[in-house]
């Protein structure tokens, strides 16, 4: 009975022995999915890392160009109210000068 006994114990500890080499190596394979998938995601960090920067540097060298064009769209608008001034008043005074004949006639 005592050898029936071990030779349970024996295969239990066999069985038990497979399951944890199972267990392992599923642990295993895990870990390496894990890891390629991080592997992965870490590269594609840092490929939008440097497309941020290179999206940055342009921005930043695009301020300055953008900044002149507004300056230029200012100056033009400046130049436009100027000249409406100018047409507003002239057409007063041609308004006037022709009330002033209609006054005298």
């Amino acid at each position: 009975e005592m050898q029936q006994n071990l030779s349970e114990a024996r295969a239990r500890l066999s069985s038990m022995a497979l399951a944890v080499e199972k267990f392992r190596s599923g642990a295993d394979a895990q870990r390496r999915r894990c890891a390629a998938g991080a592997s992965k995601h870490l590269a594609m960090c840092a490929k939008l890392r440097e497309q941020l920067h290179l999206e940055r540097e342009q921005a930043l060298h695009e301020i300055p160009v953008l900044r002149e064009r507004v300056a230029c769209l200012n100056r033009d608008l400046a130049q436009a109210y100027a000249a409406s001034e100018a047409e507003k008043a002239k057409v007063a005074a041609t308004r006037r000068s022709g009330q002033l004949v209609e006054a005298r006639a």
